[in-house]
């Protein structure tokens, strides 16, 4: 046995994919950050129905009296919620729901009434994680599947892309595979616009995955990016249309199994908001990581404006920044 394990090469056996304590990790300490206070102004009301979608676009908020009246008539009870509640490029108002065996359905609010549009394929099982945009010809939504398009016109859902491998933003997608980030232009899914080696930005370690941990993109189009890198570390980095940028690394506060990012926003001054490990900050324009001192169980979103709202069961808050 030893003769085996001498004659072994032990560099073959790559570390696995896991996460380091939290002491190893090298972002800023979320206890060492600058902090803010932030005042919550009420300035509306959404019914319970609507506050417990599970996925809400921010154009749909801002339809909040509408959106309240609309669920009234909604035919089926609240409970299970909502999958997605949204709204197009038009102002229509649009809700996907479980429909039993039939899948996901597809319902809008049009002349005072519901109308049921149709189902999503039955025997493709995903889970909606966001609407990635809403025209009115077609609904993209990023699953657990990959990218899922609704036609507005022929009423059918297809699954474009089987794969969760790649995240979408308006007009991006962008994926990763462990050495290398690809970002496409929705024209065109299966040709980069640009590619770039993760070695040249950060420290890569055999065994360990650079997955991006999430993507968004600006009303600039340009895309804020963070990707893992071979410490567990998540990095922020920033492309914007011409050349990629590593700009920090995304604090560190406590966490179990493992990292995400996500809930991205940004406000009218310019300043990135994100959740970090199930934590709230943002990176100011500065170029400063702040913990904002408020309510961590809002969820936010931006209005037309660019401003900052806030929503918990019953009630819709502007953040006064």
């Amino acid at each position: 046995m030893l003769g085996l394990l001498t004659s072994c090469d032990l560099s073959l056996f790559e570390p696995t994919d896991y996460p380091p304590s939290p002491t190893k990790l090298n972002g800023p300490k979320a206890r060492t950050l600058a902090s803010k206070p932030i005042a919550l102004k009420e300035i509306d009301t959404l019914s319970l129905t609507g506050t417990r979608a599970l996925i809400i676009t921010p154009y749909a908020l801002m339809l909040s009296d509408s959106v309240t009246y609309a669920l009234r008539r909604f035919p089926q009870p609240a409970s299970p919620p909502l999958e997605v509640l949204f709204s197009d490029d038009e102002g229509n108002i649009w809700v996907v729901a479980q429909d039993g065996t039939l899948g996901y359905g597809v319902h809008r609010y049009t002349g005072g009434t519901w109308v049921k549009e149709g189902n999503f394929p039955a025997d493709v099982k995903f889970r909606f994680n966001e609407v990635v945009k809403a025209t009115a010809q077609e609904h993209w939504f990023q699953t657990t599947k990959g990218l899922v398009i609704w036609d507005v016109k022929q009423q059918k859902g297809r699954l474009v892309e089987d794969t969760n491998d790649r995240l979408f933003t308006r007009n991006f997608s962008l994926k990763s595979d462990n050495q290398q980030l690809q970002i496409y232009s929705n024209t065109n899914l299966s040709q980069p616009v640009a590619e770039y080696e993760f070695s040249q930005f950060l420290y890569t370690r055999k065994g360990i995955k650079n997955s991006l941990f999430g993507v968004f993109e600006d009303d600039t189009r340009t895309l804020w990016l963070v990707v893992k890198d071979g410490r567990w570390d998540g990095v922020l980095m920033k492309f914007n249309g011409q050349t990629l940028e590593k700009l920090t690394l995304v604090p560190v506060s406590d966490y179990d199994s493992g990292r995400s990012v996500s809930d991205f926003v940004q406000d009218a001054k310019g300043n990135l908001w994100m959740n970090v490990d199930g934590v709230r900050y943002y990176y100011s324009t500065y170029g400063q990581w702040i913990y904002p001192q408020m309510e961590q169980s809002l969820r936010i979103f931006n209005d037309t404006e660019g401003n900052l709202v806030g929503i918990k069961p019953g009630k819709v808050y502007r953040l006064e920044i």
